[in-house]
């Protein structure tokens, strides 16, 4: 047999028995990931990673995962399971985790066989010390958290990354991230959008943090702003929130201070001024009207001068120097309460006696002027330097709150103390001047009537006793052909207590002798009306009230009435009325014959009105 062919064949054998290992190619790709994150009070996280990857070609046995933490503690074992469609149990495939000097993880699967195409799901998890990874940093009184997800070669869409924090009173929420580390000289960079879900639980926080597409090769800043109690375990100097801040942030130059110390005296200095004329002004007004000034602290206008603009400047200082403003607070409250005044009263006296006359007219409703203070804001001066003095008060605060806002909000509280100057003491609060209101209202009365063809008017004035100006004025409106019976039709003034003061109110009075045709006629057109006793015995008085207080619905109820009485004059004219007298009994006391001198006339004389009587309304 010759030996060439038998020696191709043992080199044919030999070439198949001993062949070299092939080379083939291997692909895998990162589909998806996400990560949850459990931090401790103590300061430590684990992080749990689950990443999916599809793999092509084969058997794939090692891979890096670029990773940015650092030192991290890694566990025994990991595992990956086969991820495809339609399997519903997997076996778990062991894979081991070594990191690398670089800081890379070294994913190792299943020692020598590896896995070949298919698409698989990564589980693993390890732990971090977040102070030794400079992943807490102090943020005003909240902790800044920042955790960096690992890097991969191939974009991913809807990276997830779920923070589980300790329960706090205070809920964590998403920050911006710096780039370059948490450094005051780091950089924002845009991390671009995060759709961010908070859930609270009695013992966790869980904050979920979505990016919907995250680059390649790029590592996503997961930053959160957490309680600083969340992580109370956490024992480090740098963590603590600093002392709070000094008002003043530093001591004022030598220069600056005398400046201010003599705006604070020229302050004290015009604040006493002003207290000192709002007392002058408010004692005048007072005493005008016949009452006494009642300033809220009872002490004499010395000591209260000499107090409140020095405590006013004090308190300022106070606020603007100390770290407290309680005290300076209290010095203000002070002042304020020293410049106030309450309403005076007056004691209701019995009006002495006197006599009714006719005045000059001309003279007596004249216009008179009342007085005015520019530190009355119920006047229009006072009103006037009130809304100026606010207005200042307003720009030097907005002012004031572009240095320090701190300070701007204690001079808006201090600004009170314009309400106390401008807004009390008023002239509103004091009694009505009768001879001034009734001037004002008579003398529209008067204008309105002078129109009355069978009727004249003319002006009263009761004059005291030992007087010789009158401290009462009324109309007296004289009918030429009034019925008989007719003592007087007479407009006057009353006056009622309101909320902001006394208010005026026009009143008439028709005077008639009892009995008489017209007490009569007067008592047939109005059933209800109630009749008063008058200035003498067989004197009855009928007081009315127009329905809106106004001086033209006066002057319509007088001519209404003046329109009665000569009506039933012209209708049945009637003999002169004698005036009854009263028996003189001799046996009776003083007491009996006044109930007896009462008592006469009809029954409905002694009504009494149902309320109090007004002035005029008094028996002579």
């Amino acid at each position: 047999m010759p030996y060439r062919p038998l020696l191709s064949f043992l080199l044919l054998l030999a070439m198949l028995l001993v062949a070299a290992p092939a080379r083939a190619w291997v692909e895998m790709h990162t589909i998806a990931y996400e990560a949850r994150v459990e931090v401790s009070r103590q300061g430590t996280a684990k992080i749990d990673h689950m990443m999916r990857i599809k793999v092509g070609g084969g058997p794939l046995r090692t891979f890096d995962l670029k990773i940015a933490d650092r030192n991290v503690v890694l566990p025994e074992e990991a595992w990956l399971v086969n991820a495809r469609e339609g399997i519903t149990a997997a076996v778990p495939i062991p894979v081991h985790l070594d990191q690398r000097p670089d800081g890379d993880l070294r994913v190792d699967i299943d020692g020598k066989r590896g896995v070949g195409r298919g698409v698989y799901e990564l589980r693993f998890s390890y732990t971090i010390d977040l102070l030794r990874q400079d992943a807490v940093a102090l943020d005003g009184t909240m902790l800044r958290l920042v955790w960096t997800s690992p890097r991969f070669d191939d974009g991913i869409d809807n990276m997830k990354t779920t923070l589980a924090i300790p329960a706090a009173p205070t809920e964590p929420r998403a920050a911006p991230f710096r780039a370059g580390g948490m450094g005051e000289d780091s950089t924002f960079q845009d991390a671009g959008a995060f759709l961010t879900t908070v859930t609270r639980m009695p013992e966790i926080d869980e904050i979920s943090l979505l990016r919907p597409h995250v680059a390649k090769r790029e590592g996503v800043a997961w930053a959160v702003r957490v309680d600083a109690k969340a992580l109370g375990d956490l024992n480090d100097p740098r963590l603590r929130p600093p002392p709070a801040p000094d008002p003043v942030a530093a001591e004022m130059p030598t220069r600056d201070r005398a400046m201010g110390l003599g705006v604070l005296a020229a302050a004290a200095l015009l604040y006493s001024l002003l207290v000192a004329l709002k007392h002058r002004d408010v004692t005048r007004a007072a005493n005008e009207r016949g009452v006494q000034a009642r300033p809220l602290i009872p002490l004499g206008i010395a000591l209260r001068v000499a107090f409140a603009g020095p405590m006013l400047a004090g308190g300022v200082a106070w606020q603007m120097l100390a770290p407290q403003p309680l005290g300076g607070s209290l010095l203000v409250l002070g002042a304020m309460l020293l410049t106030c005044y309450v309403p005076p009263r007056r004691a209701s006296q019995a009006r002495g006696p006197g006599r009714w006359l006719p005045l000059n007219g001309r003279d007596v409703l004249r216009a008179q002027t009342c007085s005015r203070s520019w530190l009355d804001a119920s006047t229009w001066p006072g009103m006037l330097a009130l809304l100026i003095a606010s207005a200042g008060a307003g720009v030097g605060v907005w002012q004031l709150s572009r240095v320090a806002i701190y300070h701007a909000h204690l001079a808006a509280i201090d600004s009170v103390v314009l309400l106390a100057l401008f807004g009390t003491g008023l002239r509103r609060w004091l009694p009505g001047d009768p001879m001034r209101a009734a001037s004002e209202m008579l003398r529209k009365l008067a204008d309105q009537l002078k129109s009355l063809r069978d009727a004249k008017v003319a002006v009263l004035g009761r004059i005291p006793t030992g007087a010789s100006v009158p401290d009462e004025i009324r109309l007296l409106v004289r009918a030429k052909n009034a019925c008989r019976g007719l003592i007087a039709l007479e407009v006057g003034v009353g006056w009622f207590q309101g909320m902001g003061g006394p208010i005026a109110l026009p009143q008439v009075l028709l005077r008639a002798a009892e009995g008489s045709p017209c007490h009569e006629a007067i008592t047939a057109r109005m059933r209800s009306a109630r009749w008063v006793r008058g200035r003498e015995t067989h004197e009855r008085v009928l007081v009315l009230t127009p329905t809106l207080p106004t001086a033209d619905a006066a002057a319509r109820l007088v001519r209404r009435l003046a329109e009665w009485v000569c009506q039933e004059s012209k209708a049945a004219p009637s003999p002169p009325v004698k005036v009854p007298r009263p028996p003189r009994v001799r046996s009776q006391s003083r007491a009996a014959a006044s109930s007896a001198r009462m008592s006469s006339g009809r029954s409905a004389s002694t009504a009494k009105p149902a309320s109090e009587p007004l002035p005029f309304q008094d028996k002579w």
